[in-house]
Formats: structure tokens, C-alpha cells, sequence
């Protein structure tokens, strides 16, 4: 009897501080989520518990059923539901589905977190992609051997590939960017200096890895948000950072040599394109994806071929190419195949009807009625990094840069726990 008391009162208490403890555990799950996937892993799924302890669910539901970048989202997995009509290959179909739960997870993250937490969630993940930093420089330079998939010429230490930690370094900088230019900052010189210091070694990381993603993303995110930040002077602006992009683009080409191999590299296998209609390289595979893709769209351009059907439909089409061996491994990767673009793989399953649904989620993120200027720079930050990544990679149906982007926009909308606070964040 004793013993049941202290369960009921031990589960009261855990109830009672759901929400401080589910803030701090998301707080791990940031840390950890360029770092770790099994940890990271851990901590959301503590975060689920408690999201279903603290109850309200029908209270929440209704909250963010008025939130119309929520429902964009829903309704992006809603299509995918849909269209399992029909499809030929379901057990696919429920693979690429699956992916969906990381979209569902800004449900929980929405009601769940409070605005006192967002900035130290923010800041866990700069913390956390500084500590990679370090540990690629350290592999880079000879410090440490190389770890996990991590090489001395492609020092990537935690992440699968270096197209995903280009994105994440991508968004690091960004949020680096913003803190260094901000007017809060403005007498703060020691915060200013970190955040310079950060950021230079943010775009040498990006430079010595071997991805050339990293490289337009580096570009995008420095044209952009040099732009937003100083958009009074936005002509002047323009000219200036394209200057200094130029300049800075043509040392590195000079003094980095996996820099310059990798750039000659996309020029050689550009022109190979075009010249011999070659489709083996690493961009030649990407290009003969969109002319394959685009091919099939013409028998099914408004609902496209359904869930899951998109692989072995482009497959059909790449079989009659004289060297199809290429794009076909990358084909037959198993349940995480892919058309290397985002817009590939939503175009050919859910023709222009799944395209305009998945664009709109970001102009629903652009149009958000964001009033505190930090989090609606971050909400523009996101959807350049991710339009941007999603021509030659994407982030739907790839993990864990779906999570961070969930994860990020959730931090950026307005919240249930401060849904009575006169100061909050709503939407229009």
C-alpha cells in the first residue's frame, strides 16, 4: 500500500513538472542530435513520455490546428497517405511514410517547449556544432586519428556524410552571423569576438571538407543574410558582397587544395554532361536524375505515379541508358533511395499538386507573422539552407536534417505554453 502511495505521488510530481523537464531533456536532444543519433534518439523518446503525461492533448490539438505552418506540414503527410492509392509498392511506400513521425514531432515540440527555453535550445546547438568543429579541425590537422567516417582529407567525425554536416555547419553559421550583427551585441565586444572567430572557422570547416553542397550553401547563406541584415543599404550591399565572395572564393581556390579539387572536379564533370551526355559522376548522376524525372512526369504530371513508386519508375527509364550502372546502385541503396533532390522525389510521387504542397509549407514559414526579429531571421535562415540543399540532396526523407529543421522551426512558432502570454508569438 506504502509503495503504491510513493508511485502515485512520484507520478503526480512527474506530472506536475512534465514541462520543466521535457524543456531540458529537448535541450539534451539538441546537443546531442548532430552527434549522436542513438542518444539523441533517447532523449526524444523520453520527451514523447512526458508529452503524453502532461495530457491536455485534445487542448493541444486544438491549439495547433490554428497554426497554419502546422497544417502545412500535416497536410504534406496527408498527401503521402493519399496517394498509397493505388501504389505498387507498398512496403516502400510505408518506408518512405515512416519519415513522416519527424515531421509529427513539431506537434510535441510546439506544445511542449516555453519561450524562456529557446534561446538556450539555440544556443545548445551552436555549442554542439562547435565541439564537431573542433573535432574535424583536430582530425584535419593530425591531432586525433580519424574516426567513425571521418578521414584526414574529408574530416566529417559525426555525421554520415559531408553534404548533411555542410547543411548543419550551413545553419550554424547563419545563427553566428545574426548574434555578430545584432544591436544587442553591440558593446558586448567579447561576445562579438566569439562569434567572429566561430564563424571564420565555420567557413574554413566548410571549405577543407569535401562538399561541394557546403560550398553553395556557404554562398547562399553569406549573400542572403548579409542582405537581410544590411537591406537599408541593399544595393550597395549586393555589389559589396559579391566582391568580397568573389576575392574570397579565389584565395581559397589558390591555398586549399581539396578546395580547388573538388571545384575542378564539378567544372570537368559539368562539361562531361554536355558534351558526352555523361551521367556516371557525381553531378552527371544528379543531372541524369532530373532529365529521367522529368521524362516520367510527362505521362503523370498533376498527381504524378504515387507513394513509394517513384524508384522503380525512374529505374524503367534510366535501364535504356548505355551506362546505367551509376544511377542504379544508387537506385537499388534499399529503403533509403533517393533521387538526390527533394523536388525529385515529391515531383515524380505527387506531380505538381505534392510540389505546390511541399513549397507551401516554406511560404508559410516566410509569411509567419514572426514579431520578434531573432526568430523570424531564423525562420528565413531556414528555408534559404533547406531550398537551397533540397536541389541536390534534400532533408525529407533524410535524418537527421529533417529533425534539426523541425526542431528549429518549432523554436521559431508560437507556443502552448505561452499561449496567454500577452507577449506571444501568433500567426496570422
Amino acid at each position: 500500500m506504502i509503495n503504491i502511495l510513493k508511485i502515485k505521488s512520484f507520478s503526480f510530481i512527474l506530472k506536475e513538472n512534465s514541462v520543466f523537464i521535457t524543456n531540458y531533456l529537448l535541450i539534451g536532444y539538441t546537443f546531442f542530435l548532430p552527434l549522436s543519433k542513438n542518444i539523441s534518439n533517447i532523449f526524444f523518446t523520453l520527451v514523447i513520455i512526458f508529452f503524453f503525461l502532461n495530457e491536455n492533448i485534445k487542448d493541444k490539438i486544438n491549439f495547433i490546428l490554428k497554426d497554419k505552418v502546422i497544417v502545412s506540414i500535416l497536410l504534406f503527410i496527408l498527401v503521402h497517405i493519399v496517394w498509397l492509392i493505388g501504389t505498387d509498392h507498398f512496403e516502400y511506400a510505408q518506408t518512405k511514410i515512416s519519415y513522416m513521425k519527424h515531421f509529427l514531432s513539431i506537434i510535441i515540440i510546439v506544445t511542449m517547449i516555453s519561450k524562456e527555453y529557446i534561446t538556450k535550445i539555440i544556443a545548445t546547438f551552436v555549442l554542439s556544432m562547435l565541439f564537431s568543429e573542433i573535432c574535424s579541425y583536430f582530425i584535419f590537422f593530425g591531432f586525433i586519428e580519424p574516426f567513425n567516417n571521418a578521414t584526414r582529407i574529408n574530416p566529417v567525425p559525426f555525421m554520415l556524410n559531408h553534404g548533411f554536416y555542410s547543411t548543419f555547419l550551413a545553419l550554424t553559421l547563419g545563427i553566428l552571423l545574426f548574434n555578430l550583427f545584432k544591436k544587442e551585441l553591440k558593446f558586448n565586444y567579447f561576445n562579438k569576438f566569439i562569434a567572429l572567430f566561430f564563424s571564420v572557422t565555420i567557413i574554413f570547416n566548410i571549405l577543407i571538407i569535401s562538399s561541394r553542397l557546403g560550398y553553395i550553401l556557404l554562398f547562399a547563406v553569406i549573400f542572403s543574410m548579409t542582405i537581410i541584415l544590411f537591406r537599408r543599404y541593399i544595393f550597395k550591399t549586393i555589389i559589396l558582397t559579391i566582391f568580397v565572395i568573389s576575392i574570397f572564393y579565389s584565395i581559397a581556390y589558390k591555398n586549399i587544395s581539396n578546395f580547388q579539387i573538388r571545384v575542378n572536379e564539378a567544372i570537368q564533370n559539368t562539361e562531361q554532361i554536355f558534351t558526352e551526355q555523361d551521367y556516371t559522376t557525381s553531378e552527371g548522376i544528379r543531372f541524369g536524375f532530373y532529365k529521367y524525372s522529368l521524362e516520367a512526369l510527362k505521362e503523370s504530371p498533376i498527381f504524378g505515379v504515387g507513394t513509394g513508386d517513384h524508384i522503380n519508375y525512374i529505374k524503367d527509364k534510366i535501364i535504356d541508358y548505355k551506362y546505367p550502372e551509376p544511377m542504379l546502385n544508387i537506385l537499388n541503396g534499399g529503403e533509403n533511395a533517393n533521387l538526390h533532390s527533394d523536388y525529385l522525389d515529391i515531383f515524380v510521387q505527387f506531380g505538381f499538386i505534392g510540389l505546390i504542397v511541399l513549397l507551401n509549407i516554406f511560404y508559410q514559414i516566410l509569411n509567419y507573422n514572426q514579431k520578434n526579429e531573432y526568430l523570424k531571421y531564423l525562420q528565413v535562415l531556414l528555408v534559404i539552407v533547406i531550398l537551397v540543399q533540397s536541389i541536390p540532396q534534400g532533408m525529407i526523407y533524410l535524418s537527421p536534417i529533417n529533425k534539426l529543421f523541425i526542431l528549429l522551426l518549432a523554436v521559431t512558432l508560437n507556443l502552448y505554453q505561452n499561449k496567454n502570454d500577452e507577449l506571444k508569438i501568433g500567426s496570422k
